[in-house]
């Protein structure tokens, strides 16, 4: 019986391959030309296994002018870059094929590869390597999740980018495994931060594997993005403190309005304070700590660290100040 199984479920698939390549005919090379992609491949794509089954990959050349490029992609298109692309995909050849999925009315929307969708048109090219599945195969959420991946598992993201897309991971995971909360809304606090804590769990548990990432990092990378305000995430985007994680974690625990004056002053040119610290007890309307103030703390702060003989050093070094200062709280006689 196994085997009779294993033979329909190929011929299913056969079958299912087969119509979707009549039903786009403009993409398609010649079938001798294309490399199919078997079951054990399309599964391996990262982030578009459904619950039930993985959806057919088919790969061939697609029409530049055929491919949009949706408007809330996550990451904004360096044009340059894109142009750099597009000049050695027209002098040495495409390396990467793109990815898309093929929407009912014969267009394509890119899921991976925008750079190279930009710099082929800059380039004047007509076709691109591609692969794509049907947008029966592929929900609204699972559609983001390559993109999410692809680019976080490239080293030239800044804190604040790294940021987003953990936190846009996280409310695609929570869609799409809402059982890892555990109930609805009418729970109690307390089950309600039980559950939080669970569903916080299993998201950095994939997105630690799927990413390289410590699930500390990503936990931190999360609370930057919910903490920081939605005018002060657009303020930051591609301003040198968006790369500074330390700056951005000290943002976040403040409310809006707090994040918006110490903006004002770090943004401000020239900055109107010298660190986040700074901006932060200014935005405060505190005073800045003197030279004095800083020699003093680090001493107070450091002094107990150090081992009894140099505590002892040090004493010797300053007796006659200390004995004064004893005998002027009498202290000593």
């Amino acid at each position: 019986m196994a085997p009779r199984t294993a033979i329909g479920r190929a011929e299913k698939l056969s079958a299912q391959r087969a119509q979707r390549a009549a039903s786009a005919p403009q993409l398609r090379l010649a079938s001798d030309e294309i490399p199919q992609a078997s079951p054990g491949a399309a599964a391996a794509d990262d982030g578009m296994a459904s619950p039930s089954r993985h959806p057919v990959v088919i790969w061939g050349r697609v029409k530049v002018a055929d491919i949009d490029i949706p408007p809330d992609r996550l990451r904004k298109v360096d044009t340059a870059w894109a142009e750099v692309l597009g000049v050695s995909m027209r002098d040495d050849g495409q390396q990467q094929p793109v990815r898309l999925i093929l929407e009912e009315t014969g267009r394509c929307t890119l899921q991976l590869g925008a750079h190279r969708v930009v710099g082929a048109r800059l380039a004047q090219l007509e076709m691109l390597d591609a692969g794509w599945v049907s947008r029966a195969d592929v929900g609204a959420e699972q559609a983001r999740i390559p993109e999410i991946i692809e680019n976080l598992i490239r080293n030239d993201l800044d804190a604040l980018s790294r940021a987003h897309f953990l936190a846009e991971y996280k409310a695609i995971h929570e869609v799409l495994h809402p059982e890892s909360r555990h109930g609805g809304d009418r729970r109690s606090a307390k089950a309600r931060a039980r559950g939080d804590q669970v569903a916080m769990f299993a998201f950095r548990s994939e997105a630690a594997e799927k990413t390289g990432l410590s699930e500390r990092a990503i936990q931190l990378a999360v609370a930057i993005w919910t903490g920081l305000a939605p005018a002060s995430r657009d303020r930051l985007d591609g301003t040198p403190l968006a790369r500074n994680q330390a700056a951005l974690k000290a943002l976040a625990t403040l409310d809006a309005t707090l994040q918006g004056k110490v903006l004002d002053l770090m943004l401000a040119e020239p900055a109107g304070a010298a660190s986040i610290g700074d901006a932060i007890l200014l935005a405060q309307g505190k005073r800045l700590p003197s030279t004095a103030d800083r020699l003093f703390r680090s001493v107070s702060s450091n002094l107990g660290r150090l081992p009894a003989k140099s505590r002892a050093t040090l004493w010797e070094a300053y007796e006659d100040e200390i004995l004064a200062a004893f005998r002027k709280k009498g202290i000593v006689q």
